[in-house]
């Protein structure tokens, strides 16, 4: 995995920085594969999972963006 890591970072500098702040997670085989096999239907769980908790992580972080809905709907914030 390690090998693959060094590559990416090659064409995305900031590679660290997307890890630490968890915008970018690199995953090995054993993510897709659970006993030497592939399950699509627990790959797929596995990635809304993901998706959902980078999407929680965005809201939040967006409620203190200037022109995000709770600062628009109160001025005063």
């Amino acid at each position: 995995m390690q090998e693959a890591r060094n590559a990416l970072q090659e064409v995305l500098p900031d590679l660290d920085r997307h890890t630490t702040d968890k915008s970018l997670e690199v995953a090995g085989h054993n993510w897709f594969l659970v006993g030497g096999s592939f399950d699509f239907q627990r790959v797929a769980n596995q990635f809304k999972e993901k998706v959902d908790e980078a999407s929680r992580v965005r809201m939040s972080d967006s409620a203190s963006h200037p022109y995000s809905k709770e600062r628009l709907g109160n001025p005063a914030l």
